[in-house]
């Protein structure tokens, strides 16, 4: 039998029994004041794919809560990475839930001494990510983002092909000078004599 090329289905895949042992992190943002059918039509994009492509995918997005969710994801990333030691290249959203918080009742003026009653909805989001580790031929990172290897690709691309080396970086110690002020000489002063 003849050996056939490796495509991408050979590729190992990152499936829920891979990631169960993996390090994970569950962040909550409250009071957000939107209905809960229009927060869930946002948060079912994001489910599944990696931090990097949803942030991407925030930006461009032209809903109301998109900006907020926009923060929110990029506070957890950071948080991840600062507090919890995790590597934010590998971060993959795996669950994301939208719960409804109490409606607040408001009162609405109608014409003719008449009022209606009015529901102030709120939801709090929940965002379970996982970190994924680096794996060799891996394959895509969430349901339709890009290899870990190309993230890289294109963060060196955009920061630019000249790197700085570690020795073209001067230490405090090795250009330190002293300056020494300048010390303005006194001017005499001429009196003009008084008529």
């Amino acid at each position: 039998m003849k050996k056939r090329d490796k495509t991408w289905r050979d590729r190992p895949k990152i499936t829920p029994k891979f990631l169960d042992p993996c390090k994970s992190v569950t962040y909550r943002q409250v009071h957000i004041q939107q209905s809960p059918k229009k927060v869930l039509e946002v948060t079912n994009i994001l489910k599944g794919i990696s931090a990097k492509e949803a942030l991407v995918q925030l930006r461009v997005l032209e809903k109301k809560v998109g900006p907020i969710l926009y923060k929110f994801l990029r506070g957890c990333m950071l948080n991840a990475e600062n507090i919890h030691g995790m590597n934010s290249d590998g971060f993959l959203i795996r669950e994301c839930y939208v719960n409804r918080e109490k409606y607040v009742r408001r009162l609405r003026f109608h014409s003719r001494a008449k009022l209606g009653i009015q529901h102030k909805k709120k939801v709090s989001v929940l965002v379970k990510s996982v970190e994924v580790p680096e794996i060799e031929g891996e394959h895509r990172l969430g349901r339709y983002g890009w290899t870990n290897k190309t993230w890289a690709a294109v963060n060196e691309n955009l920061l630019g092909s000249e790197s700085v080396e570690a020795e073209e970086i001067a230490t405090p110690e090795e250009n330190t000078t002293t300056y020494e002020p300048e010390v303005a000489e006194p001017v005499e002063v001429v009196e003009e004599p008084k008529k």
